[in-house]
């Protein structure tokens, strides 16, 4: 599952920490500053490549710290060629587009919203 690998890989790099600032699938109040993975289908796989799509979704006090986290985030996952991952095959994990600023949320605090396609070998 790709939010498991992404977050395991992500956690490896120091990037965030699974279950104290980052989180998949759903973001909890606390802490202030966090980021969740969401995966969802991005195209038809076929008989040799699945292809997942990566929500993220970074939160922080200060709109230049929460865009901060996802370009950290983007760093670390955007690439071009074979990364393994908890035994699959990524081909490829690319931004669509650039970091969005997703306005503040009921505690006033900054998130910015990213998505992300990948290619995955069977």
């Amino acid at each position: 599952m790709l939010t498991n690998d992404i977050a395991t890989f992500l956690d490896g790099l120091a990037v965030a920490e699974e279950g104290t600032n980052m989180f998949r699938h759903d973001m909890p109040a606390d802490p202030d500053t966090a980021l969740c993975l969401y995966e969802y289908s991005a195209g038809d796989p076929d008989q040799y490549l699945d292809k997942p799509g990566l929500t993220v979704r970074t939160r922080a006090l200060s709109a230049d710290a929460a865009r901060q986290l996802m370009q950290d985030v983007e760093t670390a996952i955007s690439f071009k060629g074979d990364l393994i991952l908890s035994g699959t095959k990524y081909l490829i994990i690319a931004p669509l587009g650039s970091p969005a600023p997703n306005g503040r949320d009921e505690r006033g605090r900054y998130e910015f919203v990213q998505n992300f396609s990948a290619i995955v070998a069977r």
